[in-house]
């Protein structure tokens, strides 16, 4: 829908992206930054058909696709998408046509991350992890900004994510943040395979009056589940977690 390449203090505003193939609002090399997306919608994200992806990350593609932290997002909705609802593909180095920056996307501090709501998506609402290679496809990442993303100058705050088959939210990285987030209505509400990485002042529910279609069966349906490192939640409300029927339910859970 929107390709943001190579730009830099671009202010993207008010926009609808709808039912759209491939990611939409793309921020295509990591190299950049200082861009504003502000009060967008993207809705009906789509998957290409086999043989038709033009890039390695379109067969999980993302309704909004950020390759490098340094750019503010604020109350922008992505619903409906078959993939990610906002991914942060952090590359090693920028690639592309900005190839040869000395940019490094994955040593650099969030800039801003507020007010996002992303709902029924799969497989993830927000994704941190899977960074894109110089060749299209994508290798498991593990941010480490040189300041950390702490939770009182940048982190995942007030994030919305809820009605997902799936989780809400995976976090890969090392001290990462997020607080004020309400996870409601999700089949696990956060994972972080990370290490000094928590969430923190927030709520997850696990089902509430607004009903949609039943979990899949399988694994309980948590809250927070621990996954890696020293990871986990910290004043978080965790409601309506009760077991009944053929589901087994917990706040708190493992993965």
């Amino acid at each position: 829908c929107l390709t943001i390449h190579g730009t830099n203090k671009l202010t993207v505003q008010k926009n609808v992206c709808y039912d759209h193939i491939g990611h939409g609002y793309f921020l295509e090399d990591g190299a950049e930054t200082g861009n504003l997306l502000e009060d967008n919608l993207g809705f009906v994200t789509r998957l290409p058909a086999t043989g038709e992806a033009l890039l390695g990350s379109d067969t999980q593609a993302s309704t909004f696709w950020i390759t490098n932290p340094d750019n503010i997002f604020r109350r922008n909705v992505a619903g409906g998408s078959r993939g990610f609802g906002f991914w942060y593909a952090l590359p090693d180095r920028p690639t592309g046509l900005s190839t040869g920056s000395t940019l490094q996307p994955r040593l650099t501090p969030l800039g801003e991350f507020t007010g996002n709501v992303a709902h029924s998506t799969r497989p993830a609402a927000l994704n941190v992890d899977n960074g894109p290679t110089p060749d299209g496809a994508t290798e498991r990442t593990s941010g480490r900004p040189r300041n950390g993303w702490p939770a009182g100058a940048a982190g995942h705050w007030d994030f919305i994510g809820y009605k997902h088959q799936g989780r809400a939210v995976w976090l890969r990285g090392h001290e990462l943040r997020m607080v004020n987030a309400v996870l409601v209505d999700n089949a696990i509400g956060a994972t972080f395979a990370s290490s000094e990485t928590f969430v923190e002042n927030s709520l997850c529910a696990g089902q509430t009056a607004n009903v949609g279609a039943p979990f899949q069966s399988g694994f309980p349906v948590r809250g927070y589940a621990f996954y890696d490192g020293r990871v986990g939640a910290t004043d978080v409300t965790l409601a309506n977690y009760v077991s009944g029927g053929r589901r087994t339910m917990s706040g708190l859970g493992f993965n």
